[in-house]
């Protein structure tokens, strides 16, 4: 159930993996803080009462598009995984802005604890 709610916070235009993770850390799971309110996270670090306000707005309206992206990705063969998951990487979790969603292209074994990922390489040459 924490996938949806993950994507959905990673698809929210302005929020960052460092925000992210500190509005799960406030409020104890993804899906706790896409049913907050604007109040709760405004009382997050980092957030305040106007940055918080367009935050939230945008977060809800990012859910369709992360139902449609959850979709997509499994047309293509992709695993997405959060933190939540236990197949998430361990040393992945001790990273402060790790971010909110990894797709899979195939399995991740425990022999992988070293494997190399491409993070973010949305506009690589």
């Amino acid at each position: 159930m924490g996938l949806i709610h993950y994507l959905q916070l990673a698809m929210t235009h302005g929020l960052g993996p460092i925000t992210v993770g500190r509005l799960v850390e406030a409020m104890g799971s993804a899906e706790a803080v896409v049913g907050a309110s604007v109040a709760q996270w405004q009382q997050v670090e980092g957030v305040g009462a106007t940055k918080g306000k367009h935050l939230h707005e945008a977060m809800k309206r990012a859910r369709g598009a992360a139902e449609e992206e959850l979709r997509k990705a499994r047309e293509m063969g992709f695993g997405l995984v959060c933190p939540e998951d236990a197949a998430y990487p361990a040393l992945l979790q001790t990273v402060g802005d790790r971010p909110a969603v990894l797709y899979v292209r195939g399995t991740l074994e425990p022999r992988d604890v070293h494997a190399v990922a491409v993070v973010g390489a949305r506009r690589c040459s």
